[in-house]
């Protein structure tokens, strides 16, 4: 039961984390400077997110099922959950950057 809730709680973070990318990420980049955002075209926001997905694919497509057999699947799942969240703080720290500089 307890492997349970972990693996409910940690698919219902990683689905925000989805979420945020596809649709919170869009609006943020396109949203003018003066606001908070980067003011982005939509081809910029389209690269970016291509290039997350196309980094995700990989990641799936080559290395998950050789980690998964080494580390474990749970282990694995928790360890990349945590490069996701180091990810959101690098995020949070550039925009905080980035509005000190104007």
């Amino acid at each position: 039961a307890r492997v349970l809730r972990l693996v409910t709680l940690l698919y219902c973070m990683l689905s925000l984390a989805i979420l945020a990318y596809e649709v919170v990420f869009p609006l943020w980049a396109k949203v003018d400077e003066e606001n908070g955002g980067y003011e982005w075209g939509t081809d910029l926001i389209g690269m970016g997110q291509s290039i997350g997905g196309i980094s995700i694919f990989i990641f799936q497509a080559f290395l998950y099922h050789r980690l998964s057999r080494l580390l474990g699947k749970l282990l694995l799942y928790r360890l990349l959950w945590a490069i996701v969240a180091l990810q959101f703080w690098n995020i949070y720290i550039v925009a905080i950057c980035s509005n000190e500089h104007d």
